[in-house]
């Protein structure tokens, strides 16, 4: 992990709220974050073996601390799991699938 940052503001598509804006800190997980807002997001283990959290990369940067449950099919389509990113970027755009 090279850079951090303060904050991060999210989008995430493709829920059925449509898109929803979150601002993420650098020391906190997409996931987490989105949960102590009181989002209904996908997820099931939290710990990178499931892949239920898993979204498409559109836009900006994340470090994935582990990672259990993707191939290399997925990374290379840009799937990350929000349970593992942290921001890298101050915009990040993702899509569930």
């Amino acid at each position: 992990m090279e850079k951090t940052i303060k904050k991060a503001e999210v989008h995430l598509k493709g829920l059925k709220e449509g898109t929803i804006q979150l601002e993420v800190s650098e020391s906190q997980t997409i996931l987490t974050s989105g949960l102590e807002k009181g989002l209904e997001l996908p997820h099931s283990c939290k710990q990178a073996l499931c892949g239920k959290c898993a979204a498409k990369l559109l836009e900006g940067e994340v470090y994935m601390k582990a990672n259990y449950a993707l191939n290399e099919d997925e990374l290379k389509e840009c799937s990350v799991l929000l349970c593992q990113s942290l921001p890298m970027s101050e915009c990040i755009v993702l899509a569930y699938t």
